[in-house]
């Protein structure tokens, strides 16, 4: 018998710079946009139990 990956991302904020192209990539994958903001989306997928947010941010803060 195989094993299966699981995912679980509950209440994670992700930040954006182009909200309209990460919302598009999201929906894309198949994710269901549950609310919608022009600096805020809201994303949900019931088969992986998998609730995140996208919020506008004017620059990306990467650490490293």
């Amino acid at each position: 018998m195989g094993s299966f990956l699981t995912m679980s991302v509950r209440d994670d904020t992700i930040p954006a710079i182009d909200m309209a192209r990460n919302v598009g990539f999201y929906q894309t994958l198949g994710f269901i946009q549950i609310v919608a903001t022009p600096v805020y989306a809201e994303f949900s997928c019931p088969a992986w139990e998998t609730h995140f947010s996208l919020r506008h941010t004017p620059q990306a803060h990467v650490k490293m």
